[in-house]
């Protein structure tokens, strides 16, 4: 039979280690660990602050036909590598099929295509960017996938370039980076998904 513990002698012998340990300390080593437990909580507090307001998000960059564009990691469900897509009988070229996702299907896009943007020799199969917009999940093919930074919508600036025929329709805006802000609710409402009518 084992013998039973007995825990208030275990929360004894711990409180006596942790005061033993605090007492080793250096008033050097102690105000070393209160700065890193402040600049802790500083950087739990902001990033509380970016998730929670509308001014500023988390958005992954990724780049498509030499642009860099990028998503609210809020809308952001997951990134692939690309793989081949089962192919939609008469769907339009911007439609490049349909993937499964752990057995829920997703329309795969080429963002390229949607963007009028000029692709210039054998792309490299690059990754598929899985979004949600409301209940829809879709899949957007891009280059590659660069890092998460932090979009500030006072910072947008009107677009340009490339991009200026379509913006308003597709773009949210561009920051002073030059990343292009994507309107997943404008890609998600792209003709692509309206049937013909008869």
């Amino acid at each position: 039979m084992r013998p039973s513990i007995d825990w208030e002698q275990v929360k004894s012998r711990l409180r006596e280690s942790q005061a033993w340990a605090d007492a080793t300390r250096s008033e050097a080593e102690l105000a070393e660990l209160a700065d890193i437990y402040r600049e802790r909580a500083r950087q739990l507090a902001t990033r509380s602050t970016i998730d929670s307001t509308q001014d500023g998000w988390p958005a992954l960059v990724f780049t498509v036909g030499g642009e860099r564009l990028c998503i609210a990691t809020r809308s952001l469900v997951e990134v692939l590598p690309y793989a081949r897509c089962s192919a939609i009988a008469g769907a339009r070229a911007e439609l490049l099929g349909a993937i499964n996702v752990r057995g829920h299907i997703c329309s795969v896009l080429d963002l390229a295509r949607i963007l009028e943007l000029p692709v210039e020799g054998e792309r490299a199969p690059g990754y598929i960017v899985l979004m949600r917009s409301a209940a829809v999940e879709v899949g957007l093919r891009v280059d590659s996938v660069q890092q998460i930074e932090t979009i500030v919508r006072g910072e947008l600036d009107c677009l340009g370039g490339e991009l200026a025929a379509w913006s308003s329709q597709y773009l949210l805006g561009r920051t002073p980076g030059g990343v292009g802000v994507l309107n997943i609710e404008a890609v998600c409402s792209h003709p692509v998904f309206v049937a013909a009518e008869a």
